[in-house]
């Protein structure tokens, strides 16, 4: 049987972002994050999707380096130790809205237009 993989965005401490396919099951979203994960942040897609952004959730504890900080619509503001991966799912009615879905072109576009807001974090 083959593996059905996930279409997202994942962004590196001190890297820009890139397009990243990985499986579609915890197993590959922690593979992602390296551990285990957290929605930390969604913000709208379209009417009928968002996209969710996950993190690491033990990054301070696992001393992760700071990859940068995040704004969102809303007065969202946070820096985020670790990767961040952004998929797609379905905004209201099907799901909890924790289930993940490739993004589509145009997602990854809108996707990269709210990630010009965020800032590197500098080091040292």
């Amino acid at each position: 049987m083959a593996l059905i993989k996930v279409r997202g965005i994942i962004v590196q401490p001190g890297q820009g972002p890139k397009v990243l396919e990985f499986e579609d099951s915890v197993a590959g979203l922690q593979a992602a994050v390296g551990g285990t994960f957290e929605r930390f942040a969604s913000f709208p897609l379209g009417p009928e999707r968002v996209a969710n952004l996950w993190r690491n959730n033990n990054a301070s504890v696992l001393g992760l380096p700071p990859n940068c900080l995040v704004r969102l619509p809303g007065n969202y503001e946070e820096v985020i130790l670790g990767p961040i991966v952004i998929t797609a799912a379905a905004a209201s009615g099907i799901g909890d809205g924790t289930e993940t879905y490739s993004l589509t072109e145009d997602e990854i576009r809108k996707c990269a237009a709210v990630m010009g807001a965020w800032s590197k974090v500098r080091r040292g």
